[in-house]
């Protein structure tokens, strides 16, 4: 049996942390698997101190023949950097490298002159290069092989629940993202004023950002809860009636993607069109009316258990388990088995 080292930032608060977890902990047929983390939450010296034990842990592994294939999980800007000394590691090492692409940012990012490196760099024999969506093949073009492939962000659906079939009154309105202002936090908050106005009674719980955060005065029925674990995440997916994702841009977000998972109905922007994969809840972000309009549409009972149906359907395509075996011909190919 091979073994892949997954490389990335498990310690980091995010999707992408879950995603190498959930990689991991289900490696396809033929294949054992491990975790080097390469990020801590803390000061600049822990971080320092984070890639150096990263560094450590790779050689070690190499030394005893436990690496036969990296796989390297990567977003933009200082990521990618980083990680770019990780890849010159392996090739001192004779490792075979799967380069994973996370960053919604990485084409503005390759815009400037690190895109000569990352085209450079991609250009070598032992790279093999995966990415999220379909759109990125061709936002990337400039700048990746024409031999990457796509594989969705994973989940385990075993883990999911799926019960939701009726939405409950008040509504509970759930937003799991991180404090970027491209979020839209601010939008979400319009969106949950706008209901109050027509008296549709609903909560909006936000986590992901620090408690006390974008609640204006006067607005009621807001609970900020800050970061949460992955058992109070399921807890409240359970609550949930709707999921909020107004990002003014995304990669593949795994909010999206797990609300999917869970059969709880997720408005988004354009952003997540192929995430969502389902027109009627992409809306554009030039009026939270839309929104509302939407919410209180799909608060019918009738309408609510049809788009549910609907979410049962795309949920697989986000499953770990079948998406095995497009990681086994990317496992098995880019370490020449």
């Amino acid at each position: 049996m091979k073994n892949v080292v997954h490389i990335g930032p498990l310690a980091s608060l995010g999707g992408m942390s879950s995603v190498i977890r959930i990689l991991a902990e289900n490696p396809p047929e033929g294949w054992s698997s491990d975790i080097v983390d390469t990020f801590s939450n803390s000061g600049i010296r822990a971080k320092v101190v984070a890639w150096r034990d990263a560094r450590r842990r790779i050689k070690s592994l190499a030394e005893k023949k436990r690496i036969d294939l990296a796989h390297i999980h990567v977003t933009h800007s200082f990521s990618w950097w980083r990680k770019r000394d990780i890849m010159n590691l392996c090739d001192k090492l004779g490792i075979r490298i799967v380069v994973h692409i996370h960053s919604g940012k990485f084409d503005t990012f390759c815009r400037g002159i690190s895109g000569l490196f990352v085209r450079k760099e991609f250009q070598k024999n032992n790279r093999k290069v995966v990415v999220l969506e379909k759109r990125w093949l061709k936002s990337l073009e400039s700048w990746i092989p024409e031999d990457s492939v796509v594989v969705p962000n994973s989940v385990d659906l075993r883990r999911c629940i799926f019960e939701k079939k009726t939405p409950s009154f008040p509504l509970t309105i759930l937003m799991l993202s991180r404090g970027a202002k491209m979020k839209g936090h601010g939008f979400a908050l319009e969106v949950h004023k706008l209901l109050n106005t027509r008296k549709i009674r609903s909560k909006l719980i936000i986590a992901g950002v620090e408690r006390g955060r974008f609640i204006e005065e006067g607005h009621s029925g807001v609970d900020v809860i800050g970061w949460i674990s992955e058992e109070e995440k399921r807890g409240l997916l359970n609550e949930a009636d709707f999921v909020l994702s107004p990002s003014e841009y995304e990669g593949s977000s795994m909010t999206v993607i797990e609300s999917i998972a869970n059969g709880i109905p997720c408005i988004c922007s354009p952003a997540s069109a192929e995430t969502i994969g389902i027109g009627s809840l992409v809306i554009n972000l030039d009026n939270p009316e839309k929104w509302a309009d939407k919410i209180e549409e799909l608060s019918n009972p009738e309408s609510y258990m049809e788009i549910v149906e609907s979410l049962r359907v795309q949920r697989r395509r986000f499953d770990v388990i079948e998406l095995k075996s497009d990681w086994v011909e990317i496992y098995n190919n880019a370490s020449g088995k």
